[in-house]
């Protein structure tokens, strides 16, 4: 057992995770979605060798500040909780790529985020975030990013320097406005900007600023 690198312990009632879970040095990943879990024991980071971490649909009301001390993680997916706040500790997640965290209460993403340098996926639909900060521009590896059903007012103009985005979710905001600066995301593929009260006028402003991108107007389902 102590050897073990992945443990599945999913949808399993639990409502706290066991101490003993530090004993298991090894382990690569760990996955306790779909459980009714409130709070992280501290001998959670001494799994020091941990890449993946899936928290989804459980019952925490804040972001484990103790999470910070695994070094090694890749994945984290907090979605699905109820969360109202991101905490300055996150900077130490200095190797994460994926993070999730969907379905929560957040009114803010904390600076510290826009640190995380290594961040390739960042979910967070489904919140009550207003503002999206200038400095999104530092993760220039971001691919993917879904902030969707928010209540986002505008898009700074710094969105143009993420070279390496494919993915853009802003459905289900209340953008009005397209920074011109949108033109420069060359590798675009997929651009979901449903939900917003964009004029006609934008919404043609919008397609040649993107031509070989797919622009979703309407939502799945209404086209």
């Amino acid at each position: 057992m102590i050897r073990l690198k992945s443990l599945n312990l999913s949808n399993n009632r639990l409502t706290e995770i066991p101490t003993q879970i530090g004993f298991l040095a090894s382990l690569e990943t760990l996955i306790l979605e779909e459980n009714y879990i409130r709070q992280i024991p501290e001998e959670l980071t001494l799994l020091n060798n941990l890449k993946i971490l899936d928290l989804e649909n459980n019952r925490l009301t804040e972001f484990p500040e103790d999470l910070s001390e695994l070094k090694k993680l890749e994945k984290l997916d907090l979605s699905d909780n109820r969360l109202k706040r991101i905490p300055e500790e996150i900077k130490r997640l200095k190797s994460l790529k994926y993070l999730y965290l969907d379905r929560n209460q957040l009114t803010t993403i904390h600076p510290n985020l826009w640190k995380l340098r290594n961040l390739e996926v960042l979910s967070v639909r489904e919140n009550l975030i207003s503002h999206l900060s200038p400095k999104i521009k530092r993760l220039k590896k971001l691919k993917y990013l879904h902030f969707g059903q928010n209540r986002l007012f505008q898009i700074p103009v710094e969105i143009g320097k993420l070279k390496a985005l494919e993915y853009l979710h802003l459905g289900g905001n209340k953008i009005t406005l397209i920074p011109k600066t949108m033109g420069q995301l060359k590798n675009l593929k997929t651009l979901y900007i449903w939900g917003n009260p964009l004029k006609p006028r934008e919404k043609e402003r919008l397609i040649k600023l993107l031509p070989h991108s797919v622009i979703h107007f309407l939502p799945p389902g209404k086209a």
